[in-house]
């Protein structure tokens, strides 16, 4: 049931358990909603997500995309704004989403998303909690990776830079090819580059230079060559035209850019990375699909095999609609 409070110490209230999360991008619902108030919680802040066509009662799901995401965090519900933070990739540099941002129409920006996947168990990995994420907006848009991860979703292009740069593998001490993820061609843009971890979209495109790439790389005795040779694929001595085109969605196709509201579970049958800028709940997920079941369930016969009609078991022996509704409870 929700809390109620005096002005006064409601602020108090918000002050002290925020302050329990100062630093993170998600603000604690917790004071006010627990596991036992998930309806009240979706009528206040996403009441479209229990709209009947929303609801598979066959299995107590919703028919929506399943989106979870694990954090390492105490407490059972949450709202998140990611759009209000930058985000940095995790463990890595941050080149591929900033050429990502600057090029992708139509998706959320990565360096402002909250990034979650289609299953649940991958949000166990690593984290102490997985939250069933929903956002407040029936059209917030998300960004869908064709693969689990997006580090081995660009197959297509890191293959199509391998043989770019094939012949200019020669010049540089640590790449003999670019293998197949993101991360190793996070790694050869620094090493070849001279980036700094925390370039900005600026200072990216002014070094990913012909220039940049011969002084760096190249010996003295063989500039002159490799600088002719670069020039022949370059964008008046920039190369950032090619990085951004072997991370566009054009040659790695499998991405897509939808509206939750038009989302469907059937479509994620395999785990999928997906990421949003959206403002969303976060509910523990484990506390989540059980309330699900528990409310939206609705067996096609009931525990001694009766058949089941309008919520109600038709049982004969049961005298009244009470007993045959309770029938159908004791059922789930």
């Amino acid at each position: 049931m929700l809390k109620i409070f005096k002005y006064n110490d409601f602020i108090n209230e918000e002050r002290k358990h925020f302050s329990k999360y100062k630093g993170s991008r998600s603000e604690s619902l917790d004071h006010l909603f627990t596991t036992n108030d998930i309806e009240e919680l979706l009528q206040k802040y996403a009441p479209y997500f229990l709209e009947d066509k929303n609801i598979d009662s066959t299995f107590g799901s919703s028919n929506l995309m399943p989106v979870y995401r694990g954090v390492n965090r105490k407490g059972d519900i949450a709202i998140i704004n990611p759009s209000a933070h930058d985000r940095v990739s995790r463990n890595t540099e941050n080149y591929y989403t900033l050429i990502i941002d600057d090029t992708w129409e139509g998706f959320p920006k990565r360096s402002k998303s909250l990034i979650c996947s289609s299953s649940p168990s991958r949000g166990n990995e690593d984290y102490e909690r997985t939250y069933r994420i929903i956002p407040t907006n029936p059209d917030a848009v998300f960004g869908i990776a064709p693969k689990k991860d997006i580090w081995i979703s660009f197959k297509n292009g890191i293959s199509e830079l391998n043989n770019i740069f094939s012949d200019f593998f020669q010049y540089t001490t640590n790449f003999g090819g670019l293998g197949n993820d993101l991360n190793v061609f996070n790694t050869f843009l620094k090493d070849s580059f001279e980036l700094e971890p925390n370039e900005s979209l600026e200072s990216l495109k002014s070094k990913l230079t012909v220039y940049n790439f011969v002084n760096t790389n190249v010996a003295m005795h063989e500039e002159e060559e490799a600088i002719e040779r670069l020039e022949e694929i370059s964008d008046n001595g920039s190369l950032y035209s090619i990085f951004e085109r072997v991370l566009s969605i054009k040659e790695n196709p499998g991405f897509k850019a939808i509206k939750y509201s038009e989302s469907n579970k059937k479509d994620f049958t395999t785990e999928k990375e997906i990421w949003t800028e959206s403002e969303c709940l976060m509910i523990d997920a484990e506390a989540f699909d059980k309330w699900m079941r528990n409310k939206f369930y609705t067996p096609s016969v009931d525990k001694h095999g009766w058949s089941i009609e309008n919520g109600m078991s038709t049982d004969p022996r049961l005298k009244s609609d009470e007993e045959r509704r309770k029938r159908v409870e004791d059922s789930k």
